[in-house]
């Protein structure tokens, strides 16, 4: 299917605030149609200032288009109104090119000269003050991070409300046991698309976190909220492999790299007025375990799950369950807090540890480096995975075998990385991490 039609057109959006409702759509060549739904199902605050909101808008239609542009990779690119400057396009080109890498190097794909916006020079930024906006949004997921960004906010006396973009069961049990005010958001995937999916249509991961960031602005404004608050940490800094010269980092939307050049966005192009950034950045991803294991623990094992099936475009493939325990993420974070729980926590969730290991060990020895690339997932650093197995090890039995096989890193994962963070919130994480 790809190379069947010629021009990926950016048709329309369209915002009725009565039905809290906005419509995306796009096409191929005028012939295939697409509609994306997004709903925001909350109160909105009063004397909204609408500049800065529809720019959002039309900027969050733009980011979702590269779930339909990628099922075809069409030459062209058009927009049926609207239309970006140079700026503009240069940034959308970075992140889809970028975004994509993955979705490039699985489809054997040269991602150089792929993406190219069409650029029109009359069309000027114009971001406006929203000086109205106070407060802070927390976006969960249900797993380690954003819950443990919610304990930190908790002990520095930092009211939020919760942001969630779907209603699985670990994401309804965590924003209800954290008994905040929740900014419940929808989206629904123009249908054609599944169905150019399933009659084998180009398929594979796409820059998710950047579209759920533009829907977070969106959120922020609509709700009156100044502070969106990521918890993405240095790890997702890491990429992959490298593919025709190009860097492919599954987390690219999750990367410092993306937050500076989103941050920069949207005081250029929205407001300068909502801050966007990850409140974990200065943490390795075996520093956020630790102190999970160590402050978190006992409050929410039963609840949060960092299994990425809980996701899905068709709903939760778990049930009541909150893991799989047979996927790399799962595999990942049951190595992490290997690490550092007592063997009865460790095993009240992921259960037999030689089962755990069996079960996962092609993963397991991806994550340790024991393997072509470090697997297309959410997960750490190499060095990080190794540092854990040694740290299992000395518990575990059933990790021995990996840790002979792997050298102990000389790691300092308790470092404190570079971030983008207002100075407020780094004193926040910082008080949590030494009290």
């Amino acid at each position: 299917m790809h190379g069947k039609f010629d021009t990926f057109i950016f048709e329309s959006w369209e915002w009725n605030p009565l039905a809290k409702k906005l419509f995306l759509r796009y096409s191929l060549d005028g012939e295939i149609n697409f509609e994306e739904v997004w709903k925001f199902d909350f109160e909105f605050a009063k004397n909204q200032n609408q500049q800065p909101l529809r720019a959002a808008m039309k900027f969050l239609w733009i980011v979702a288009g590269v779930s339909y542009f990628k099922s075809v990779l069409p030459q062209n690119i058009v927009f049926a109104e609207g239309d970006v400057n140079k700026a503009q396009a240069k940034f959308f080109e970075k992140l889809w090119t970028q975004g994509l890498g993955e979705f490039f190097w699985q489809n054997k794909i040269d991602p150089r000269r792929v993406v190219r916006f069409p650029v029109n020079e009359t069309v000027k930024s114009a971001p406006e003050r929203v000086k109205k906006l106070n407060g802070t949004m927390l976006p969960i997921g249900g797993g380690k991070d954003s819950l443990l960004s919610a304990e930190i906010l908790r002990a520095g006396e930092e009211a939020f409300v919760t942001w969630t973009v779907g209603d699985s069961l670990v994401q309804t049990e965590c924003c209800k046991k954290l008994d905040a005010p929740r900014l419940k958001v929808s989206r629904k995937i123009a249908p054609e698309l599944l169905e150019l999916n399933k009659a084998g249509a180009l398929n594979g991961h796409v820059p998710i976190s950047s579209i759920l960031a533009f829907g977070s602005v969106v959120t922020a404004l609509l709700s009156g909220q100044k502070s969106i608050v990521l918890s993405n940490e240095h790890s997702a800094n890491s990429e992959n492999l490298e593919f025709h010269g190009q860097k492919i980092n599954h987390q690219y939307s999750k990367s410092l790299e993306f937050e500076q050049d989103f941050q920069t966005f949207v005081a250029e192009n929205i407001t300068p007025d909502v801050e966007y950034f990850s409140l974990l950045r200065p943490l390795s991803e075996l520093r956020i375990a630790e102190i999970f294991a160590e402050k978190c623990w006992d409050e929410w094992a039963s609840v949060f799950s960092s299994c990425n099936r809980n996701f899905h475009l068709a709903g939760s493939k778990l049930g009541e369950k909150r893991w799989c325990g047979q996927c790399a993420k799962c595999a990942f974070v049951g190595l992490l807090f290997a690490a550092f729980l007592s063997p009865e926590k460790w095993k009240s969730v992921w259960g037999d540890p030689e089962i755990f290991v069996k079960q996962n060990r092609a993963d397991l020895e991806a994550l340790l480096g024991l393997k072509n690339h470090k697997p297309f997932e959410c997960v750490g650093e190499i060095e990080e995975s190794q540092t854990a197995v040694h740290l299992a090890a000395e518990k575990f039995s059933a990790f021995k075998p990996l840790a002979e096989r792997v050298p102990k890193p000389k790691l300092d994962w308790k470092k404190w990385h570079p971030h983008a963070m207002p100075k407020k919130f780094e004193t926040l994480l910082l008080s949590f991490c030494s009290s």
